[in-house]
Order: C-alpha cells, then structure tokens, then sequence
C-alpha cells in the first residue's frame, strides 16, 4: 500500500489517504520499538496514547500485514499540528514515520535572529544563520491569529514555509519555536508591524500587455496571489491561458503581486493595458486583474431556501424525447448552479446535471423525478438557482417562477404531459409542468387521472 496523503483531525490525529483518493486509515496498523501496536479498525482516525508521545519511529502495515510506504511527495516535509494544549509534528521517509507529539509548555522570549526570506514557487523561503535540532516549529500571526505551518527543510538552515490559507499581505510576525528540553523558546525571524504593506519604492514598470503577457519584470522575483492561493511569477506568465483554473475559490479575488524587499513581502501595483484581451476566467476592476471565484453554495441549502428572491425566467424548449428543458434567463450567466426540491421544499435538495452558454440554460431531465417514487397522488418538485449574472461579482440563490413573456403559453404548458418509464395501466407516471398564480415553476408527477386538470 502507497499512501500519499496526510492529514491532521481537527483534534490533531492521524489520517491516512491512499494513492486512489481513499481513507485507508481504518487499515493501517503503527509498529512501535517497543513492540507496541496502535490501530484503530474501520475508522478515520489514528490516536497515539499518551504513553507514547515525544519521539517515535514508527513503520506501518496495512491490514494484510504488508508494509506501507509513502509517496515522494508527503516525503521529507514536516507536518505540524497545535491543538488541546499539545503540539506534534509529522514527517515521512519512504518505509518509515517519524512524529513528535508533545505538551506545551510555557514560552520564553529569546532575541530576534536576522533572517533572510525569499520565494520559491508557491513557498515562502527563509534562511536563518543558525542550525537546529528538531523538534522546532514555525509559527505565522496574520489578522489576529497565529498557526503552525508546515515546512521543508532544503539545507541546514534553509526552510520553505507552507502558507496553506494565509495571505501574503496579512503576515505580521514569523517565529521559530525551539522546542528542545520541552521548552519552548520564541524566536522571531520577521516582523512588520507597517500598517501599509504596499511598495513605496518604484522597482519598475510593471504591466500586462494587450495580449495578457506581463512585461517589465527584469530580475525581479514576484509571488502571486489569488485569494489564499500563491504562485511565482515568470516571464512567461500570461493571465489569457487557463493558468488561473487551478488557482480559482470561492468568490472572486484579485490578482495581486508580491515582493522580498529589504527582507519585507510588499505588494506592488501593476498597470493593465486598456485594450487587454479578456476571457471568462477573469474581468478588470479598477484597475485590478479580478479572477472570477466558482462561486458554489455552500452549507445548509435548508437554512437559504426561506430566504430566497424571486427570478423571472422564459422556458423555450421542453421535450421528453430529448429528456431536457431550455431555460432562458434575463442576462448572460457568469456562473450558475440549479437545484430541485421535493416534496413541498422538504428536500431532498440535489444538484442537477445542467449545460449553459449566454443566457442560456439546458436542464438534463434523465433521472431527474425518480426520488419522488412510483405513487398514486401527486408530488411535485421546484428548481432553484445559484446564479451570477453578468458583471456581478457574487451569486445569489433564487426560487425560479415563469416570465410573462415566456415563449410557451400556459395553454402548452399545461399539455406538455411528459410520460415516464415504469408504472402500469392506471399508475404508469407522468410529469407536467405547472404554474401556480404567482408564477411559480412546479413540475407534478404522478398518475395522468392526479394530474392538474387546469392551468392557471
């Protein structure tokens, strides 16, 4: 067994992921020296007991008694962990797992070390004068918070910080925490206590071109950020490619740029040219590159669903042979996501397989109605909208109803009965679209005898 993800519990225990994307962790099985074994069967989590904390040497087997080994990419990066007045650390070589699992204790200030910090792709490099013996810990403050960030070691003396969720922009303070003889010694390695971050020195001209290409750069060395995501700037890089699919989130996010200068991360403006080709991963605001987010809904649909506006839309196109239904909103669509409900906005609430382009959206009805059963009555079923619009940065749920305007009276609408596998005689299935007084879109299902016999 391969594994090739770590990750920490929130509690701060061990989980395991294999090489196809699976929580193996309920498999594994830690060998101590001391002929101890801790597992814990068909579970997603590993917890050492206390007995064994500070330095381990673990090696691992799956439940076939084979040896695990770890990928080269968890491999000789040092995962860390504070959590319950206890702080840990995780690395990895090829056959064998090394962690330190330890109380805090109570921290002493020690003087700051000159540090130097440069960019390595998507890392934060820092090399300090001094070398250390592990256990030793990196902690950043940014917006009145502070973690643990897991690192690299290159060289003695040479780290690559992982920033994960933190912006460049955001860092106040870097430390070195010296763990040895359980104390913790404070060092501080950085800090910019500036409320404004940004460059007041000119390095140069930095600019986009017409065709998306950054220009100017000379022998700087620049860091990007998009939201929480970092990446190195290069001459090459080109904000017209599909580069920034990888670096999307959830709202949208400016693109900004970063810089080492006298050992600070300052950001720096950059000009974009005004006949700059634009495409749908991304738009200008003043004057800032703006990554357009996936903009999902996310947490409980049920909490959202009481709360929704009203959206008009035109229905041009249902038919069952095709199993789809057109639906035409009132502007070109950004992003979008439409979801049923059942069953009187009860839920279930599912996402459903769609296609848009402009204003445009195809609905794939395969499928679709089974969840209301095989009945002798009616359900019905009603479409919701996660959509942003063109030119606005963020979506917004809606309840969708039928625009007057609508290309199919409701005479049609009524007499599109659309007949549905399975089901005999008297109770095979249909669904029929209807519109209630307020324009509500609702599709019934049920018997043809259950069905509306007029629509408003």
């Amino acid at each position: 067994m391969l594994i090739t993800k770590f990750n920490y519990t929130p509690k701060g225990n061990f989980n395991f992921i294999n090489g196809d994307n699976q929580d193996v962790t309920g498999e594994v099985t830690l060998h101590f020296k001391t002929q101890e074994l801790v597992n814990n069967p068909g579970r997603k989590f590993i917890k050492i007991p206390e007995r064994l904390w500070g330095y381990q040497k673990v090696t691992m087997t799956n439940s076939r008694n084979e040896e695990i080994r770890f990928d080269s990419s968890i491999q000789n990066k040092y995962f860390t962990k504070e959590v319950n007045n206890k702080i840990s650390f995780v690395i990895f070589s090829n056959d064998y797992m090394f962690f330190g699992i330890f109380f805090q204790q109570k921290r002493a200030k020690t003087k700051a070390i000159l540090a130097n910090f440069y960019f390595e792709d998507n890392l934060l490099g820092v090399k300090i004068p001094n070398n250390f013996v592990m256990p030793y810990f990196f902690e950043i403050y940014y917006n009145n918070e502070k973690k643990l960030v897991d690192f690299i070691e290159k060289n003695d003396g040479d780290y690559l910080l992982n920033l994960e969720d933190i912006k460049l922009n955001d860092i106040k303070k870097i430390n070195l925490i010296d763990y040895r003889f359980k104390l913790e010694n404070e060092i501080n390695l950085y800090t910019n206590d500036r409320c404004d971050s940004s460059l007041e020195m000119k390095l140069s001209d930095i600019k986009f071109n017409k065709e998306g290409q950054i220009q100017n750069l000379d022998n700087e060395v620049l860091m990007g950020q998009v939201g929480t995501s970092h990446f190195l700037i290069s001459h090459n890089f080109n904000i017209n490619s599909n580069f920034f699919e990888s670096f999307r989130e959830q709202n949208d996010e400016a693109l900004e740029l970063f810089v080492i200068n006298n050992n600070l991360i300052k950001s720096i403006n950059y000009e974009i040219d005004s006949g700059v080709k634009l495409n749908k991963n991304f738009y200008i605001f003043k004057n800032s590159i703006v990554i357009k987010g996936f903009r999902k809904l996310i947490g409980n649909i049920e909490d959202k669903i009481n709360k929704v506006k009203p959206l008009s839309v035109k229905i041009e196109y249902i038919k069952a042979i095709d199993e789809k239904i057109v639906l035409i909103f009132p502007h070109k669509i950004s992003t979008i996501q439409i979801f049923k409900s059942n069953n009187n906005l009860k839920g279930p609430y599912t996402e459903l397989d769609i296609h848009y382009i402009e204003n445009k959206v195809v609905i794939f009805t395969k499928g679709i109605f089974d969840d209301l059963g095989l009945i002798n009555g009616i359900k019905y079923m009603e479409l919701f909208a996660n959509v942003s619009l063109e030119a606005e940065q963020k979506s917004q749920l809606y309840k969708l109803k039928l625009s007057d305007e609508s290309n199919l009276n409701n005479e049609i609408l009524f007499n599109r009965k659309i007949s549905l596998e399975g089901g005999v005689g008297k109770y095979k299935q249909y669904v029929q679209l209807f519109v209630k007084e307020n324009r509500d879109l609702i599709f019934l299902k049920g018997p043809l005898h259950n069905l509306v016999k007029k629509n408003v």
